[in-house]
């Protein structure tokens, strides 16, 4: 679970690359690509839309104007929801044993915890990190229980379907990093997602890279301010940086093929078909999905 908005990332520069793949297949046009050669001239790693959320400028314009809005987040009916929805998936008494629980937590950090980690296996972080933040408020010293809070807000944002609770989930994200990091500053994953949330959530990029570009002064191998940098730069065309970043992280950890994946996109998007080609077969040569397999297929089929 603790992966999910890492492989919305992936997802997002995947996404990318389909102008790539049109492009190899003499299906662009003249107006996309003098928009992509202005974006390559700006020599920013600025996003133009909400990267690690995979919203573009316009969504994230809608998201940003969900910031206003006054309907606050409604926690008990945000579970009903989700316990009628997961009905089918839970095992006899779940519902029982979660109205049981929910009374306990206020008062006992063990049954919060109990709920926390049961609604974890569910890979319902946005729960989890309710209960958790029950925990980090009765020991408000503890940098791990903030760290936990701000990673189930930070990773549940990718399962919200009422854009209206993103706000309340990026400022609860972000209160939790910020304690955790006031606590232990040296815990550059916080770090590094507090800048994500900047990024998407404010719409405050130029802080949000600086704040990546920090953890990279400090750790320059550190894998999740490569991984967003890389995907920042594919957002604002900067394929010559989001390369760079990926062919590191491929050397760092040559045996997570999502790394393998991104660079043969960034290659594809920066018209380096023979290196493209080069990484999609590393990477097909370390998946099993048959979609995925089909998918980079058709891609190596259209770089011939």
């Amino acid at each position: 679970m603790g992966s999910t908005r890492i492989k919305q990332l992936t997802l997002v520069a995947v996404v990318c690359g389909l102008i790539a793949f049109l492009y190899f297949n003499n299906r662009n046009t003249s107006t996309a690509l003098t928009s992509q050669n202005r974006s390559q001239a700006t020599g920013t790693d600025l996003p133009t839309g909400n990267a690690a959320s995979g919203r573009g400028p316009q969504e994230a314009a809608s998201a940003s104007g969900a910031k206003a809005s006054s309907t606050p987040f409604d926690f008990v009916h945000y579970q009903q929801d989700e316990l009628k929805r997961l009905k089918a998936q839970l095992p006899a008494g779940f519902e029982q044993k979660i109205e049981t629980l929910s009374k306990q937590s206020d008062s006992d950090t063990a049954a919060a915890r109990d709920i926390g980690r049961t609604w974890d296996k569910l890979e319902r972080p946005v729960l989890s990190g309710w209960y958790y933040k029950k925990i980090a408020d009765k020991t408000p010293r503890n940098a791990w229980n903030w760290f936990l809070v701000g990673k189930r807000y930070f990773d549940g944002q990718a399962f919200l379907a009422n854009s209206a609770a993103m706000p309340y989930f990026v400022d609860e994200s972000m209160a939790a990093y910020e304690k955790a990091l006031a606590i232990d500053p040296k815990n550059l994953d916080a770090k590094a997602d507090l800048a994500a949330n900047i990024i998407e959530g404010k719409s405050e990029p130029m802080k949000g890279i600086g704040l990546l570009r920090e953890i990279i002064q400090t750790d320059s191998l550190n894998r999740k301010a490569l991984l967003y940098l890389g995907v920042f730069s594919m957002q604002s065309k900067q394929f010559d940086r989001a390369i760079a970043r990926f062919r590191k992280l491929t050397e760092i950890d040559p045996s997570n093929a999502d790394y393998h994946r991104l660079l043969a996109e960034a290659d594809m998007e920066a018209g380096k078909k023979d290196e493209a080609r080069k990484e999609f077969k590393v990477y097909k040569g370390m998946v099993r999905d048959p979609r995925l397999l089909a998918d980079v297929n058709r891609i190596l089929t259209s770089l011939q």
